[in-house]
């Protein structure tokens, strides 16, 4: 197998860094009064992040097959960034009006959205850059 295009691997590292979001705890509650005491936030565990997080990678994965029709690959990349947006959006919520009487801690892992969102930048780009090839081959015919 033989990838054709960079905005390909663009997608599957995008998905990559979606995919380990999910399974990873994106904050940690540590109680102010019992230091010890540490709840992981996972978007396994909350409803409202687990469908826009998965959606997002839905969309990532149909993205890497409509490689025959740009227009639609591009549209569903920009659908895809919006999805992404809105999940570091629910995150900053959740972590913003997190449990009382605990300190949150971001987690490591809530970063790879914006890994995520720059890998989906990059497919856009791709796939502008071979609209703009399709464009030029066609008008030296």
């Amino acid at each position: 197998m033989q990838i054709q295009r960079i905005q390909t691997l663009y997608l599957i590292l995008a998905i990559i860094c979606v995919a380990v979001i999910f399974f990873m705890p994106v904050a940690y509650y540590v109680g102010l009064t019992e230091p010890k005491t540490v709840a992981a936030l996972k978007p396994t565990g909350e409803l409202a992040l687990a469908i826009p997080m998965a959606l997002t990678v839905l969309m990532l994965v149909i993205d890497i097959f409509l490689y025959n029709d740009l227009r639609l690959q591009r549209r569903v990349v920009n659908f895809s960034m919006l999805f992404t947006v809105l999940d570091a959006a629910i995150i900053a919520y959740i972590v913003i009006t997190g449990a009382e009487n605990f300190t949150t801690v971001i987690g490591w892992s809530s970063f790879l959205l914006l890994g995520a969102l720059v890998f989906e930048i990059m497919a856009k780009r791709g796939i502008d850059h071979d609209r703009d090839l399709l464009e030029s081959a066609n008008r030296l015919r």
